[in-house]
C-alpha cells in the first residue's frame, strides 16, 4: 500500500464529504450527494485496505503507530459508512423534504424542531410533536434498516457487535465509562431532582412528573432571558473574548460563519473543518437569546481549534484522533457564560445569579441525558435484535431524566460511532480544564493572554493526543466526574 497516496484520497474524501454535509444541512442544497463521494473514492474502504492498514501497525510504536491506529479507525468506519452511504442519503433527503402542517401552514420537519422551542403551549407543543412523531414512524423503517446495516457489518469484520467495534476503535471502555457516568447519576440524583423541579416549576409551570421531553426544549430555549442576549452582540461577544486571549476573529479569514435563517436549514448547530486549517464553516440556525450564544460559543470553540492546527501536521493529526478533545475545546468556550465575571464582561449582565441557576440546571439535565443515552446504546449496540429496544430507550432516557421520552425516537436518538462517549469525556474534560485554568489564573481566566497562547498551543496538535494524555500532560490525572459535580453545588 502506498500510505502517502491513501492519506492524500483519505483527506480529499472528508474535504468533499464534510463541503456536501454544510451545504445540505445548511439548508443551501437539497440533495445530499453522499453515495456519489463515497463512489468516487471507493478504493480507500475495502477489506484489502483494512488489513493491510492492520498489519502495516503490528509491531511498530510510537507517533508512526498512532497514526495507523488512526487511520485504521478511519478506514474501518467508511467501510461502514461506504455499504450505508444510500440509506444515509435517503434519510437525510427524506428529513429535509418532509413537511407537517401547523395552524394550517406548511413548515418542513426540520423548522418544527425550533418551533417547539418557542411555543409557550404545553398543549400546542405536544400537538406540533405528536405530528413530528407521525414523521418519525415512517423514518424509522429505513433507520432500522440502517441499524441493522451497521450490526451486521461489525460481525462481518470479525467483531461480536458495534459496541465491541466502536470501543477498540476509539480505545475507550464502553462499560467502564457506563459505570462511571452511573455514579454520577446517583450523585447528583437528589440535587437534580430538587433543582430541576424547581427550575421546570418557575419557568413553564410544570413539575418533573408533567414534563415530557419536548417540554424540555423549550425550557432549554430560556426565552425569558432573550433580552440579555441581543442577536447583535451573539458575534461580538465571542470575537471580544477572542481577542483578550490574543486572538484576532476577524483576521481569520479561515473560519466562514453562517448565521442565515433558511426553511431547510437543521436545527442542530455544527461546524464542518472542511479543509484543516484553511476552510472551515461554523453553521447555526438562530432560534433566539441564550441559546444561539450557548451554540454560537461551542462551535466557535470548534472553529478555533481547527483553524489553529498547525498545517505541518500529518493528515491523521489533523482530521482524525479523539473527538473528545475538539468538543472538549467547544465546551470550555459554549460555558463561558456559566461565569458571573463573563457575564459582566461581556455583555454587561450585573445580576446573573436566576440567569446562572438556569444555566446549569440545563447543563445536568444535558449531562444526564446523555449518560442515560450511553447506557442505552452499549445495550442498543450488543449485538441481540432491534425489536424491544424502544422500550429500553423509553426507560433509560426517562430514568435519567426524570421526564418521559417517547420510544419512538428509539432509533432517531442515537449518533453513529458512539458520539455519545465523545461528549461524555468531552463534559469530564472541559470541567477538569476549566478548573486548573481558575486555579491557575483567577476566575477570569478567559481574559489572559497566557492562557490564549496555552490554548494555541494544545490547537496545534489537533488531535494528536487524547483528553487522557492531555490531562496527562497538564498534570491533571485521570477523568473524573468530581470537578464537574462540583460545578453543580451551586444549585443546593
Amino acid at each position: 500500500m502506498d500510505l502517502e497516496k491513501y492519506r492524500k484520497q483519505a483527506e480529499d474524501f472528508i474535504s468533499e464529504a464534510d463541503k456536501e454535509y454544510y451545504l445540505h444541512f445548511s439548508g443551501q442544497k437539497d440533495e445530499y450527494n453522499l453515495t456519489e463521494i463515497y463512489e468516487k473514492h471507493k478504493d480507500l474502504f475495502t477489506k484489502k485496505a483494512i488489513e493491510e492498514i492492520k498489519n502495516l501497525g503490528e509491531g511498530i510504536s510510537g507517533e508512526d503507530k498512532k497514526r495507523l491506529d488512526y487511520l485504521f479507525h478511519f478506514c474501518t468506519k467508511e467501510y461502514i459508512g461506504q455499504q450505508i452511504k444510500e440509506i444515509k442519503q435517503e434519510i437525510a433527503q427524506d428529513e429535509s423534504k418532509a413537511m407537517i402542517t401547523i395552524d394550517d401552514e406548511e413548515v418542513s420537519f426540520r423548522k418544527s424542531r425550533v418551533i417547539i422551542s418557542n411555543e409557550t403551549e404545553q398543549e400546542k407543543r405536544a400537538e406540533i410533536e405528536s405530528k413530528r412523531i407521525e414523521k418519525i414512524k415512517k423514518f424509522n423503517t429505513k433507520y432500522k434498516e440502517k441499524w441493522n446495516k451497521f450490526h451486521s457489518l461489525s460481525k462481518e469484520l470479525g467483531y461480536n457487535n458495534y459496541a465491541q467495534l466502536c470501543s477498540k476503535l476509539m480505545n475507550v471502555d464502553f462499560d467502564k465509562l457506563s459505570e462511571l457516568m452511573q455514579n454520577f447519576l446517583n450523585k447528583t440524583d437528589e440535587l437534580y431532582k430538587n433543582a430541576m423541579g424547581k427550575q421546570l416549576s418557575e419557568k413553564i409551570g410544570l413539575t418533573l412528573e408533567q414534563a415530557k421531553y419536548y417540554d424540555i426544549w423549550y425550557f432549554s430555549r430560556g426565552k425569558g432571558y432573550d433580552y440579555l442576549f441581543p442577536k447583535e452582540e451573539l458575534i461580538n461577544s465571542f470575537g471580544k473574548t477572542c481577542y483578550k486571549l490574543g486572538i484576532d476573529l476577524e483576521s481569520q479569514k479561515n473560519i466562514n460563519i453562517d448565521i442565515e435563517t433558511r426553511d431547510k436549514k437543521s436545527p442542530r448547530a455544527f461546524l464542518c473543518a472542511v479543509k484543516v486549517p484553511d476552510e472551515i464553516y461554523l453553521n447555526i440556525m438562530p432560534e433566539g437569546g441564550v441559546s444561539d450564544y450557548s451554540s454560537f460559543l461551542h462551535e466557535g470553540g470548534h472553529a478555533q481549534h481547527f483553524a489553529n492546527v498547525s498545517k505541518e501536521l500529518p493528515f491523521e493529526f489533523k482530521y482524525l484522533g479523539d473527538n473528545s478533545v475538539t468538543e472538549g475545546y467547544a465546551f470550555l468556550f459554549n460555558y463561558l457564560f456559566l461565569s458571573p465575571y463573563w457575564l459582566k464582561d461581556f455583555l454587561g449582565i450585573e445580576d446573573a445569579d436566576s440567569l446562572i441557576r438556569f444555566l446549569l440546571n440545563r447543563k445536568l439535565y444535558m449531562l444526564r441525558r446523555y449518560s442515560g443515552k450511553l447506557i442505552y446504546e452499549t445495550k442498543f449496540h450488543d449485538g441481540s435484535l432491534i425489536e424491544g429496544k424502544d422500550k429500553i430507550f423509553k426507560e433509560r432516557l426517562s430514568s435519567a431524566t426524570l421526564v418521559k421520552y417517547a420510544s419512538e425516537n428509539y432509533l432517531s436518538d442515537l449518533d453513529e460511532g458512539f458520539y455519545s462517549s465523545s461528549y461524555l469525556r468531552a463534559w469530564l474534560f472541559e470541567a477538569q480544564l476549566r478548573q486548573f485554568f481558575e486555579e491557575k489564573y483567577g476566575p477570569r481566566w478567559y481574559v489572559n493572554e497566557k492562557v490564549g497562547e496555552l490554548l494555541r498551543e494544545m490547537w496545534y496538535y489537533g488531535q494528536k493526543y487524547s483528553v487522557d494524555e492531555i490531562l496527562d500532560q497538564l498534570g491533571l490525572g485521570k477523568l473524573s466526574i468530581e470537578p464537574i459535580i462540583n460545578q453543580f453545588q451551586k444549585l443546593k
